[in-house]
């Protein structure tokens, strides 16, 4: 809140770094449970810059992505998909599809895809994820490693646990070095 508060006074309410000031606080409210918070912080940062349209920033796209996570979160995955298409479109344009915030985003869609029943779409999502992400950041990349969990998930949905198993089989050992055996996600991708 306070970094928001500093931006407001020293940049004008459309800058980037103002945007994304907001976007990171309506994420905090998010990750407390917050959302009535966060939608209405939201709301309020995307009406004052869709009008102005001066060019999209990576602060507007942080914004669309928080508001598609936001519904996806609770369980608008259908509604969420037009932020996060839009928000991807805006980072791949302004810091490219192979930076880490783009690939955060991408990471989102494939999940909101899938939670919105589009199947074919979220499988070539989570494979286009692991393929880029294999492509520049390495098969033992933590972004490699989740877009792997997250194919692995679709897949185990999709009543394909043999080659979900052979996927987590693969990405065990790599969280277990880069996480430890505790963190959340290597627990998670165990009790998958």
């Amino acid at each position: 809140q306070k970094a928001l508060e500093i931006r407001q006074r020293l940049l004008p309410a459309t800058h980037s770094d103002t945007l994304h000031a907001a976007a990171e606080l309506a994420e905090s409210y998010i990750r407390l449970g917050l959302n009535d918070q966060a939608e209405k912080l939201l709301t309020e940062w995307l009406r004052k810059v869709r009008p102005s349209r001066n060019g999209a920033s990576f602060g507007e796209a942080w914004l669309l992505y928080e508001k598609g996570w936001l519904l996806q979160v609770q369980g608008r995955s259908d509604e969420a998909l037009s932020y996060l298409h839009q928000s991807i479109a805006i980072l791949n344009r302004t810091i490219g599809a192979g930076h880490i915030r783009s690939r955060n985003v991408l990471w989102q869609l494939a999940a909101a895809t899938q939670d919105a029943g589009r199947v074919e779409e979220a499988e070539r999502l989570w494979r286009e994820g692991v393929r880029q992400s294999e492509g520049d950041l390495g098969p033992e990349h933590f972004m490699t490693i989740q877009f792997k969990k997250g194919l692995a998930y679709f897949l185990l949905e999709k009543k394909e646990p043999r080659q979900a198993r052979e996927i987590l089989e693969q990405i065990l050992p790599s969280y277990h070095r880069i996480t430890g055996p505790d963190h959340n996600n290597a627990l998670d991708a165990e009790g998958l």
